[in-house]
């Protein structure tokens, strides 16, 4: 059966299985979804819950749903349909969901809700005219907007929501303050103007407006309630007029207490990522980094917090110290760093997408962030001169020591270029292993199936139709082309469709986030240090793997081949052996290719109800190995395949010219990402001397970074240094010290030559005076003879023995 036959005959079913919530026959535990089933983690939506079948059935007494385990909330059963409310989690990712419809006697119904880092969704408040002067000016109105139609209510009140951590105690929390002066029981308009002028000092740094209907029965700043939130900021608005007009006094004391406090705390840095050197490799390293979501050359381009850089990404992981990594660029593609501009990029001690176990203090994804980052910024360089404190503990990351990942591809009526470089193509039919690592920690398996042309006929062609990828801690995630549906892709998480909505992108969930651009392209993230780029079309899916060098180099086989810089091994099996590169393109698919088809127990694909791993499992297909001829394509026409022979080979086999854009792209792609990853040669990151400044940012060769001294310090070392093509620099280590310091030395020096040259006559006199002394009592004497020829030879030497009296000697002689 084609493809794309098989597609149009389950439709119904999969979408029937999406809205029911069928995850696999034999999983009925996991009966309930929601809708939507994903939400900010500070809570506050209203769930649609839905159950395979009708609610109408059940006596439904009193609804509660329960999230992680201890969270209960209030639900309600309205019109046969029962609702939740998301709850305020301090934890991002798929949270287990739990149903009750006796009071919490019983949880019958399980599921999974996924809750998304604050700022990855819309805010429910948007806070206008967000420039400082508005929001820091004692007297000035600030605004207010959001959409009325999402509470149902004709009043709401506004609160005042801030967020604290207690190290010492081990706690966070989301703490209600009071409501905004005016905001009490206010016409649900969508529009609040407010006074910037409160009576007393916020007692948060850091917080967010909520707005809740006014006739809810709850009691103020209760959590787990129909709620709509503002971004996280910071609450200088709502401070005293002693902040406001004493602000850079009070900043240098709040920066000065943190620089005490943080500068206590165990280093970081040293274990975080190495930044790309240029921000072509930097685009490309989707394993490592993802676009920051204030600062993106293809999105946000505002960068308000890196005024000066084009793009700014952050590392995915957490570093082996914890922390995370912030890389921003200028217009010069180089990296932009916080010593040459405040805001230059910068790591965090707090990683802004939180630390697992993440709900406690420094864990939390955007909160700590904000209490251990971002506050302490805006206290040292946005409202003070003390920035150097801030980057004195936040210095820019370098980019020396970075190591490029791996890229491998498939696409077409299967191409692929493996981690070597190494092209081929291999067009079998059935489920094979992409990618395994050689401990068998990580897989991505693929799915080939025969191709539809444009007559309704199956040519003797195959592509990709599904992929799917798991790491031995993470969810599996497959990537489907719903052929009925214009070749849109379809998601999957454990064999559960996975949706993004409500203008969501990006979606974390266990050991791996996953991103959409559109309906035909997502993006796989794994923990482990495995990206999948994925295009889906009406002619299959085509895909990108980029790997992490410190993990995967020479730990990779399938039909990506192994990962050591050497094609010629590429073709290597399971058991050590290796199919020769040179070998026709049938011993290719026979000995190689099949040698990576999936056992049934190996599968990590989900099926769908009629189908399993010996539906897709055809060991004896026999494709086609030589370009066909007979297809009449003018030249003209195949210029759309940019010289790429395997785009040729595509349209003379499927006879569709249309699948040339496709197939061309897919081969671009994957030249522009070798050629954007090659390695770089970096010099040493050289930072400012303290107390002189730095002229030049740039660490790659040819690059000269020139020092001058502050007034009153004098200069030692080089002036100037220029970025060798070895990674090296030249002339030696600058340092400004100031003139009453070099005195200070300089008298130091002197005294310590005075003190040396003493000690020095003082042993020199102690010496000649020993001598002296020896000389003085004549302690040894020697006897000598005249030899024959005139000479003196000693005959004895002999200790001189003093006489206490005369008569002594006379016996002695």
């Amino acid at each position: 059966m084609a493809a794309r036959e098989y597609i149009r005959a389950i439709g119904v079913l999969l979408c029937l299985g999406v809205l029911a919530g069928f995850v696999r026959a034999e999983d009925e535990e996991l009966n309930l979804t929601f809708s939507p089933n994903h939400g900010s983690m500070l809570g506050g939506a209203e769930l649609l819950v839905i159950r395979p079948q009708n609610w109408a059935d059940m006596t439904v007494d009193d609804v509660i749903c329960r999230f992680d385990d201890v969270i209960l909330v209030r639900g309600k059963f309205e019109n046969n349909m029962v609702y939740c409310v998301s709850p305020t989690l301090f934890k991002i990712g798929a949270i287990k969901a739990e149903l009750s419809i006796n009071a919490g006697l019983t949880y019958t119904y399980t599921g999974y809700y996924v809750a998304v880092l604050h700022e990855r969704t819309d805010p429910g408040v948007i806070r206008l005219n967000t420039d400082e002067a508005r929001w820091t000016k004692p007297g000035s109105y600030v605004h207010f907007q959001w959409d009325s139609t999402k509470l149902a209510d004709t009043h709401v009140n506004i609160e005042v929501i801030g967020y604290e951590e207690n190290e010492a105690a081990g706690t966070v929390a989301l703490t209600y303050w009071q409501r905004l002066p005016g905001g009490t029981r206010i016409s649900n308009s969508g529009f609040f103007e407010l006074k910037a002028d409160p009576n007393e000092d916020a007692p948060f740094d850091i917080g967010l407006i909520r707005i809740v209907p006014h006739q809810l029965d709850v009691s103020e700043g209760e959590l787990g309630v129909v709620a709509l939130w503002s971004d996280v900021h910071m609450l200088a608005y709502l401070q005293t007029e002693y902040f406001i007009y004493n602000r850079g006094y009070y900043s240098e004391q709040k920066c000065k207490a943190w620089y005490s406090s943080d500068g206590d705390k165990p280093d970081f840095m040293g274990g975080l990522e190495k930044c790309p050197c240029t921000l072509e490799q930097m685009l490309v390293d989707t394993m490592r980094y993802q676009p920051d979501i204030d600062c993106n050359i293809n999105g946000d381009q505002s960068c308000p917090k890196n005024t000066g850089a084009v793009h700014c990404a952050r590392a995915i992981f957490v570093g082996s110290d914890g922390g995370g990594q912030q890389c921003c660029y200028g217009d010069d593609h180089e990296l932009f760093m916080n010593d040459n501009s405040i805001y230059g990029g910068r790591p965090d001690r707090a990683h802004v997408w939180g630390t697992n176990p993440m709900a406690g203090p420094g864990l939390v994804p955007t909160l700590s962030h904000w209490v251990s980052d971002e506050a302490p910024w805006y206290y040292c360089c946005h409202w003070s001169s003390e920035c150097w404190r801030y980057t004195a503990l936040r210095q820019s990351g370098d980019c020396y020591g970075y190591t490029s990942p791996g890229h491998g591809a498939g696409f077409g009526d299967p191409h692929f270029k493996t981690f070597d470089g190494l092209g081929y193509t291999m067009n079998g039919r059935g489920e094979f292993y992409v990618m395994r690592s050689q401990d068998r920690k990580f897989s991505i398996q693929g799915r080939m199936e025969t191709f539809e042309t444009l007559e309704g006929e199956e040519a003797n062609a195959t592509m990709f139709t599904a992929l799917a990828a798991k790491a031995e801690n993470s969810d599996t995630v497959e990537i489907r082309v719903d052929l009925a549906n214009d070749g849109k892709s379809v998601v999957l998480v454990n064999g559960k469709v996975l949706k993004f909505e409500s203008g969501v992108s990006w979606l974390d969930m266990t050991g791996v986030s996953v991103s959409s651009e559109d309906d035909y392209t997502y993006n796989l993230m794994f923990k482990d240090g495995v990206a999948i780029a994925t295009r889906s079309s009406q002619y299959g899916l085509n895909f990108r793997v980029s790997i992490h060098p410190d993990t995967y180099w020479e730990n990779t086989l399938g039909l990506l081949g192994l990962w050591n810089a050497d094609p010629q091994d590429d073709f290597s099996l399971d058991d050590g052996t290796r199919v020769s590169t040179n070998a026709a393109g049938d011993t290719i698919y026979l000995r190689f290719g099949l040698s990576w088809m999936t056992g049934e127990d190996d599968s990590i694909f989900s099926y769908d109800l009629g189908t399993s791993h010996h539906f897709y499992y055809y060991p004896d297909y026999d494709p086609v190995f030589d370009t066909p001829v007979g297809f009449n394509v003018s030249q003209l026409d195949l210029m759309k395949c940019n010289g790429y022979d395997e785009c040729v080979y595509d349209v003379m086999i499927t006879r569709d010219l249309n699948i040339a854009e496709y197939t061309a792209q897919a081969l671009l792609d994957y030249d522009e990402a070798v050629a954007d990853s090659k390695e770089v040669v970096s010099c040493p990151y050289i930072p400012r001397p303290v107390g002189g400044t730095k002229e030049g940012s740039s660490f790659l060769p040819g690059a000269t970074v020139k020092f001058t001294c502050d007034d009153e310090h004098i200069m030692y070392g080089s002036s100037g240094r220029t970025c060798m093509g070895d990674g090296g620099w030249t002339g030696s280590s600058t340092y400004c010290i100031s003139k009453l310091t070099a005195a200070a030395i300089v008298g130091i020096v002197i005294a310590l030559l005075i003190f040396i040259f003493l000690i020095v006559v003082l042993i020199v006199f102690l010496i000649k005076k020993r001598n002296k002394s020896r000389k003085g009592s004549g302690e040894q004497s020697a006897t000598y003879e005249k030899t024959e020829g005139g000479g003196d030879v000693t005959l004895e030497t002999q200790p001189e023995v003093k006489m206490a009296d005369p008569e002594a000697a006379e016996t002695m002689a």
